[in-house]
């Protein structure tokens, strides 16, 4: 895993980093890339999807090269080790507990499969901790915004 030192906050404000020193990332379209990506953590996120993420129904003509374009941008901010390019899309290279949307629903997951435990009670109320406020504030995307709300509210992986 090449970005070991990034983390990705959602549950709330946007807030990322780099071996702990935060990285302020102020155009909206960064912001709404790079949560896009955190959200498939270690998966392969098509290019359309991406696309769909940053300008909704009103793409640009070429809209595969405005993704590339904006990739570069939050390569340049993030490191280049952090984003890889494979043929269908991109992967954020960042361990999955670094991002704390991933980290909640692998909690839950955890309490799921101990009902009626303390181990139940300490793993909910570590994953309710990573809330800081609404999630994915500050990501200004109606699509990753209504798809992240599902994508929340289904049940974790098991």
């Amino acid at each position: 895993m090449s970005g070991r030192g990034v983390a990705v906050a959602l549950l709330g404000p946007l807030e990322v980093r780099r071996d702990d020193v935060q990285i302020r990332l102020t155009a909206g379209r960064l912001r709404t890339l790079l949560a896009t990506l955190a959200i498939s953590a270690g998966d392969t996120v098509p290019v359309e999807r991406l696309a769909l993420a940053l300008w909704g129904e009103d793409l640009p003509l070429n809209a595969r090269r405005g993704v590339q374009t904006y990739v570069a941008r939050l390569r340049r901010a993030l490191g280049r080790d952090v984003i890889r390019t494979l043929s269908d899309g991109y992967l954020l290279d960042v361990d999955p507990d670094r991002i704390d949307v991933l980290r909640f629903r692998r909690l839950l997951a955890e309490a799921g499969r101990a009902p009626g435990t303390l181990a139940e009670r300490a793993l909910v109320e570590e994953a309710l901790a990573l809330w800081r406020g609404s999630p994915f504030e500050g990501v200004d995307s109606d699509w990753l915004c209504a798809s992240a709300s599902a994508y929340l509210l289904t049940q974790p992986p098991a």
